[in-house]
């Protein structure tokens, strides 16, 4: 696969498309114009009443179905979201001062942040950004997995993943003319789906996956049809592929809890001396409709 090979039907695992997708069509178009309200005026001081308003329902109306329809109020909803914005923020822009990411999330003030952070997450906003350095994948996404849309007793992220389409599929080798050692600069800036960096590919050792982030050779860059200096080999072989569409960490890390978690239902021998494929096709061109992704994992000959 190329950087040119874009995934033709990729799965959604956002939540609010597969929970508006059910709707009656004439209720549908509201409510989706009230969730891209709020998910897009998270850091602004705009209630949900007033989102109601602005779509033409009632807020009685609107807070009894959208409680029914996505198991949340729309309070704990655009809270939840604002949490999620501001992680992402804390590990996208590491740039940003903890303060000037509280802002621009919608809150009043860093310890306001924090108050929250502790009580839902159980960790303040430096220990998201030291989980990006000393951290594990595995202490990420149990971060990320509190962060889940409710669906009863489940989690919708992890739930649509458990359904996304699966192949395995033989592919050629491949050369990433590499751009950049991701383990010399920032993690934070290459490994979520909420800001558009456009087309890339990184790869990294499956073996390592257990490593803190910092001992992670993550590399990133673009495949080329030959060997040129300083490219590396993603060997030919069977890899299990999924293609889907994510808008959050959480969507992120439930693609690839997702993949895992199906080749070990289906009994595959996953190749621990191989590479994992992450291809970012970009952004579509209304962000609130996803990030579209390849995953590859390395299989067993």
């Amino acid at each position: 696969m190329t950087m040119d090979d874009k995934p033709v039907a990729p799965y959604h695992i956002i939540p609010e498309v597969a929970v508006l997708d059910d709707m009656p069509v004439q209720f549908r178009a509201r409510f989706e114009k009230a969730v891209k309200l709020m998910y897009t005026l998270l850091g602004e001081a705009v209630t949900w009443e007033q989102i109601a308003e602005q779509c033409s329902i009632s807020p009685f109306h609107f807070h009894r179905q959208f409680t029914q329809l996505f198991c949340e109020t729309p309070g704990q909803y655009v809270s939840r979201m604002r949490i999620q914005f501001a992680v992402e923020l804390l590990i996208e822009k590491p740039r940003l001062s903890v303060t000037d990411v509280a802002h621009v999330a919608g809150y009043s003030s860093s310890q306001a942040m924090a108050k929250v952070f502790k009580r839902v997450l159980t960790v303040t906003p430096k220990k998201i950004r030291q989980l990006m350095q000393s951290g594990t994948p595995e202490q990420m996404s149990n971060l990320l997995s509190k962060l889940a849309a409710p669906e009863n007793k489940e989690t919708q992220e992890y739930q649509l993943a458990s359904k996304a389409n699966y192949e395995v599929n033989f592919i050629p080798a491949r050369f990433l003319k590499k751009e950049m050692c991701v383990s010399e600069h920032a993690v934070e800036d290459y490994m979520f789906a909420t800001e558009d960096v456009g087309t890339y590919v990184s790869v990294l050792p499956l073996h390592q996956l257990e490593n803190a982030w910092t001992d992670i050779d993550v590399s990133v860059g673009n495949f080329l049809n030959h060997s040129e200096s300083d490219t590396i080999l993603v060997p030919e072989g069977q890899y299990l592929c999924s293609d889907v569409l994510v808008i959050s960490a959480v969507g992120y890390d439930a693609s690839w809890q997702g993949l895992f978690d199906y080749a070990e239902r289906e009994n595959l021998d996953l190749d621990e001396n191989g590479l994992c494929v992450e291809i970012s096709h970009g952004g579509r061109e209304d962000k609130t409709e996803g990030y579209l992704f390849s995953f590859q994992l390395p299989l067993k000959a």
